[in-house]
């Protein structure tokens, strides 16, 4: 990604342009959608969960509320400290963090699922989307016999991706 471009992403995400956005109009739409997907691939037991690129943590605060250990990841200063000041009464994630989708700081192997949404939208070149694409399998647990990605339908593929081993 070019340095602009990820000055006016800032700029745009740090001028809260996320928060409530999922809560009026067609993002309600897109909220519950996501929200039927993403519960299809995870468990009722807890499960390590990371939300990278997740924003203000709308997906976040819903699935740490589920029971799971969530770990909020954003490249937007702005958006995690939002979030931070929204668990102050009720702390429910785990983890909140200024990170780059494209080198998150965490052990190979340390996630049950990641949630990788938002980044895909902002990453223009190719490389950059498979830089974040590898970060994400890295940190993704091995599954058993089974090594693979879930890929969640095309609709969701277009807001982001969903990695389960």
């Amino acid at each position: 990604m070019f340095e602009k471009d990820e000055q006016e992403i800032l700029a745009y995400y740090d001028g809260g342009a996320e928060i409530g956005r999922l809560e009026r109009g067609i993002g309600k739409i897109e909220l519950e959608r996501s929200k039927e997907i993403i519960s299809r691939y995870v468990s009722h037991s807890s499960q390590v969960i990371y939300d990278i690129g997740g924003g203000v943590g709308v997906y976040s605060f819903w699935l740490a509320e589920l029971g799971h250990e969530v770990h909020l990841f954003d490249l937007s200063p702005q958006a995690i400290e939002f979030a931070r000041q929204q668990q102050q009464n009720k702390p429910v994630i785990s983890k909140l963090e200024i990170a780059d989708a494209r080198n998150v700081h965490r052990e190979d192997e340390s996630a049950d699922i990641v949630l990788l949404m938002g980044p895909l939208y902002h990453l223009t070149e190719q490389h950059e989307r498979i830089k974040a694409l590898q970060e994400a399998a890295r940190v993704l647990k091995k599954g058993g016999d089974a090594d693979h990605f879930s890929y969640i339908q095309v609709w969701l593929a277009a807001l982001g991706i969903i990695c389960i081993r």
